[in-house]
Order: C-alpha cells, then sequence, then structure tokens
C-alpha cells in the first residue's frame, strides 16, 4: 500500500492536469487508480508473501503513453532500490529484513492498463 501511494504521488506530480485541459472542455485530467487487488490465499494472520494490483492510468491526450511508462518503470526500479526509505506502519512493519536475508520488492508496475481518453492499450 505504501509503495503504491507512492507512485500515485509520483505519478501526479509528473502528470498533473495539463492547461489545454481546460480549453478543450476535459472533465478530468489523467489519472492512476488501482482497480482491484489480489493474492494467495492464507489464513486471517498470515501476511501474504506476494500480492498483484490491477488499475488503470487514463491519459489525456497532452501526455505520450510511452513517456508514462518510462516514468512508472522509473519509479519501481527507485524504490526496489531504496525501499527501506518507505513509509511504514509500526515498529515492526518492514520491507528489509537483514537477519533473515530478505529484501521487500516491487515487480512491473505495468499490469496497469494505460489508457488513452481516445484508445485503450493493455501492457
Amino acid at each position: 500500500m505504501e509503495a503504491l501511494k507512492e507512485i500515485q504521488l509520483r505519478f501526479y506530480r509528473d502528470f498533473p492536469p495539463h492547461p489545454k485541459e481546460e480549453v478543450y472542455g476535459f472533465a478530468t485530467p489523467s489519472t492512476m487508480k488501482p482497480t482491484q487487488w489480489s493474492y494467495p490465499g492464507g489464513g486471517i494472520n498470515q501476511i501474504p508473501k506476494e500480492c498483484t494490483i490491477s488499475g488503470d492510468v487514463r491519459l489525456t491526450p497532452f501526455y505520450n503513453i510511452t513517456d508514462v511508462m518510462k516514468k512508472l518503470q522509473e519509479y519501481v526500479e527507485d524504490l526496489n532500490a531504496n525501499i527501506e526509505k518507505l513509509d511504514v506502519r509500526g515498529p515492526v512493519s518492514k520491507y528489509v529484513l537483514p537477519d533473515e536475508h530478505l529484501r521487500g520488492r516491487l515487480a512491473k508496475i505495468l499490469i496497469f492498463v494505460l489508457q488513452a481518453y481516445e484508445e485503450a492499450c493493455l501492457f
């Protein structure tokens, strides 16, 4: 959740409402939203080893899909390199366990569907 929050913050910083959106009457700017979470089953007291977050990025035509894909990959690479800097929720919430030689990581963010308002592309 913290990684997704950081990715969304970066996305909205890098792809803010474009000045032309108002000129052309766009009701909303480009957006990035998670829509589905899935993870392997287990007991209520087990933290799953992995999960998949799916969602979409909707772009106004003033941004290039390729540029957004590159940025999303940069976010993931930066977060993986600096995973220990993500916010945590409590004193025992950690992304790196040195004694166990475990380090959390994000996989490709391109699970998201990138959509221009005129056409959809699934990557």
